[in-house]
């Protein structure tokens, strides 16, 4: 029995889920993980409510995929990641984060050329449509997001 006032699951939470909508500090958004080779060019990309964690979403975004090199943001250091990246024979350079207790080891130089994926996301700002998130359902916005990605330049 539930008490007046007190959440309870119901309809709208399972159709946010479905549609990849999470509640965030600005309310509801959505994330967007994508991976993409050293031109920019995109090779996966997952969606997530605005909610979630990147870290468990990283292991997901890197399965299939041969790399010589992983760069990754912060919010994706975690020892789970940086095991799956050395069992695909490649080299993480991965920004720790602040409160990692073992530090571990990151290569400026290399680190530097994570702005591809910066500028890839840019361009896909630029989009209004995908800027703006017209799209209720996910499927419909992963197909937009794709769309987008193809169109921009490689860097």
């Amino acid at each position: 029995m539930l008490r007046r006032g007190a959440v309870r699951p119901g309809k709208k939470d399972a159709a946010d889920e479905r549609r990849c909508l999470g509640r965030s500090r600005g309310g509801l958004t959505t994330k967007v993980h994508a991976a993409v080779d050293g031109r920019g060019r995109i090779l996966k990309l997952i969606l997530t409510p605005g909610h979630a964690g990147d870290a468990p979403v990283g292991e997901k975004l890197l399965e299939g995929l041969c790399a010589n090199h992983v760069l990754a943001d912060a919010a994706y250091d975690s020892d789970a990641i940086r095991l799956r990246v050395k069992r695909m024979w490649a080299q993480a350079c991965i920004k720790p984060k602040a409160n990692r207790k073992a530090r571990k080891r990151c290569i400026k130089e290399r680190y530097r050329h994570r702005n591809i994926i910066e500028r890839f996301f840019g361009a896909l700002n630029r989009f209004r449509r995908v800027a703006t998130r017209y799209e209720k359902k996910s499927i419909n916005f992963a197909g937009f997001l794709w769309l987008a990605s193809l169109l921009t330049k490689p860097f």
